[in-house]
């Protein structure tokens, strides 16, 4: 079991708040537990995966559209991430290798 960090940004547009419900309950779904929801758009949890396949599991089991929303996730139990969509990827890069 691992503790994760999940971070998200949704595109403005009218299915706005059908898509936010829609990776709410994906997150809650792979959640093992209850996870921090206490902030917008960032979950910290334990799931029972890595990075990457949650990752494809939050946008697969989603609304997401990786062309206009963007998703972080950061396995803080160990030195793995996966990130996509409009995600600036060389900053995120550089902070995580400072980990």
């Amino acid at each position: 079991m691992a503790v994760f960090a999940i971070s998200f940004r949704l595109d403005q547009g009218p299915d706005y708040a059908r898509r936010w419900q829609s990776v709410d309950a994906a997150v809650r779904r792979f959640s093992a537990g209850p996870p921090f929801d206490e902030t917008t758009s960032f979950y910290v949890l334990e799931a029972n995966a890595s990075a990457d396949s949650l990752w494809n599991a939050l946008v697969t089991g989603s609304d997401l559209d990786m062309r206009r929303d963007a998703l972080v996730v950061l396995n803080l139990s160990a030195k793995d991430s996966q990130f996509g969509g409009t995600a600036m990827p060389d900053r995120l890069n550089a902070l995580l290798a400072a980990r």
